[in-house]
């Protein structure tokens, strides 16, 4: 399930509590708590749309913060402020870790840092391949293509490089192709749980 629906179910049983039995009735249907304060309701923000990719507080924290990748922004480091931001930006690392990369298109997934194949990322398994990649930063729709994948090196590669590219591209060989819906982040220890 979806994260963004198990969000919208635990702000509904915030707003309409059940009695000891389970048993409860809304008063209002869900659409209506979702129209505007100015037309006289609740106002609660519709999470799928506030969190779409060219949403303005996306565009706003990536203005003002810059982006070190498609998942996470720069990290906050000024002394003055409200640090609201500089703590929800510190738990990227503890959420990078249980997440992984659910890899749609492709353009969002780094081939060798991010973590879309297996337990950790592919640096971590070959960084000696990924020195010698021509670019490290590469993308997964990138270097793939129907024929097969399509890395590009710095120099020829010698006796052990070939057998350590074979060792890595049957780690890779289970990679089923990209489609055409976009990369997600999935949490690692369930199933079927989409982060964005």
């Amino acid at each position: 399930m979806p994260l963004g629906r198990s969000s919208k179910r635990l702000r509904r049983d915030f707003l309409w509590r059940r009695n000891k039995e389970g048993k409860g009735c809304n008063l209002v249907k869900w659409e209506v708590t979702q129209s505007s304060k100015g037309q006289g309701e609740l106002g609660i923000r519709n999470l799928k749309t506030q969190n779409k990719e060219s949403s303005l507080w996306k565009q706003a924290i990536i203005h003002k913060y810059g982006q070190t990748n498609h998942w996470c922004s720069n990290e906050e480091n000024t002394t003055y402020g409200v640090g609201v931001w500089r703590a929800i930006r510190s738990l990227w690392p503890k959420l990078q870790e249980n997440s992984r990369i659910r890899v749609g298109n492709g353009l969002k997934t780094r081939f060798w840092k991010d973590n879309w194949l297996g337990e950790s990322p592919l640096q971590d398994r070959f960084p000696d391949l990924m020195m010698l990649c021509r670019n490290p930063e590469i993308n997964v729709a990138e270097c793939w293509s129907n024929h097969g994948w399509n890395l590009n090196f710095r120099r020829h590669l010698n006796e052990w490089a070939v057998e350590r590219v074979a060792s890595s591209l049957n780690e890779v060989e289970m990679f089923a192709g990209t489609t055409m819906e976009p990369d997600k982040l999935r949490w690692r220890h369930y199933r079927r749980k989409f982060l964005c």
